[in-house]
């Protein structure tokens, strides 16, 4: 019978199940999310059991060998855990060979196609990790909403909502206060405590508007992003002191990383702390990575990634910085509605001239 590598990507709104036919070809099935710090233990196993017997239904083999990325598990215990609940679930005739990992690993695997390298996942939450040259992988960061997650969305949306209040009670002018009545009816102080408080408004919702913001040249949003992305390349940094990489390839992933204006500012905030090192996109997705990894559990020529994302050309970089800052400083000085902030609270413009139109044209798209 034949043995076929499956890759599952286990996050906290779908489950992309990706496996290798005989012939060659990649076959994928989607299904709800798993999270096992949310959803459970049990309520995962689900998931990647239904998973599993739908590969064996469509492949016509028991002979699966597994990686499973799953949210939330991070720490062995849960990775045991849940690898035991998932084969308890299975019938007698399906017994896969089943590795459990988190899903920032096949991530990792995803961007550099096992090499040595790092990821900087920011999304919901955040992580930084590196694969150093014997294969180890190190982490910084990851720790959830309440004790890390730097420059993540759950941060971003808070420090939106801080600004806006801020701004509310009469202190320096921000665009989102606008934006947030025009997009979610939050006009007033009462109202934007009660919907957090009282409601439990995902505050990561909040995220694209400072993004936005900054684009806008909103002079407190600018400040919040790029407080938060210099923790994040904080620890990219660490991580590279611990797999001994002086000038690392780390590739950006995850939801924030789709705004050039988010890579533009963690682009400069981590090639500050780690100079000479190379910024990419991943090589491949996820589900990609946990694929690669279970077709070396059993010894299959991996499935080409696609072509390798160019790198980001560093003097771009800088030059979208200078343009945002640039765009702060006019829109600042064009602010006639609040009191002036003083002279340490201002941008100056830099030397260098503006791209066009801001942000949106930045050379700098990954």
């Amino acid at each position: 019978m034949t043995q076929i590598a499956v890759g599952i990507d286990a996050g906290g709104t779908k489950t992309l199940v990706r496996w290798r036919r005989e012939d060659g070809s990649v076959q994928d099935i989607l299904l709800d999310g798993a999270n096992v710090q949310r959803n459970g233990v049990d309520e995962s196993a689900r998931v990647l059991a239904e998973a599993i017997q739908r590969v064996a239904a469509r492949s016509q083999s028991n002979r699966l060998h597994i990686v499973a990325g799953v949210a939330g598990a991070g720490r062995s215990v849960d990775q045991k855990l849940l690898r035991d609940a998932t084969l308890a679930l299975l019938p007698n005739r399906i017994q896969p060979a089943l590795y459990v990992t988190h899903d920032a690993d096949i991530a990792l695997t995803g961007a550099h196609g096992g090499a040595p390298g790092g990821l900087l996942l920011a999304g919901t939450g955040s992580i930084a990790l590196m694969r150093d040259e014997q294969g180890e992988i190190h982490r910084a960061g990851g720790w959830g909403y309440l004790l890390g997650d730097e420059a993540s969305g759950t941060r971003l949306g808070l420090a939106a909502l801080q600004i806006a209040l801020h701004t509310l009670d009469g202190g320096r002018h921000s665009c989102l206060v606008d934006m947030l009545r025009e997009q979610y009816d939050m006009d007033a102080s009462e109202t934007i405590v009660r919907r957090v408080y009282r409601e439990k408004w995902p505050v990561q919702k909040a995220a694209p508007l400072l993004l936005r913001a900054v684009e806008q040249g909103d002079v407190p949003s600018r400040e919040a992003l790029e407080r938060q992305t210099r923790t994040l390349a904080r620890q990219a940094q660490l991580t590279a002191l611990k797999a001994n990489l002086e000038t690392p390839t780390i590739a950006f992933a995850g939801g924030l990383c789709e705004s050039a204006t988010y890579r533009t500012v963690l682009g400069e905030a981590v090639t500050a702390l780690i100079p000479g090192c190379t910024l990419t996109l991943p090589d491949a997705p996820p589900a990609d990575g946990a694929l690669l990894m279970a077709e070396k559990m059993i010894g299959l020529a991996p499935t080409p990634f696609a072509q390798r994302a160019s790198p980001i050309p560093t003097t771009a970089l800088h030059s979208a910085i200078r343009g945002l800052r640039l765009a702060s400083s006019v829109v600042n000085d064009r602010s006639a509605t609040v009191p002036r902030p003083s002279s340490s609270d201002r941008m100056t413009p830099a030397s260098s001239p503006s791209l066009s139109g801001g942000v949106h044209h930045c050379p700098f798209v990954l």
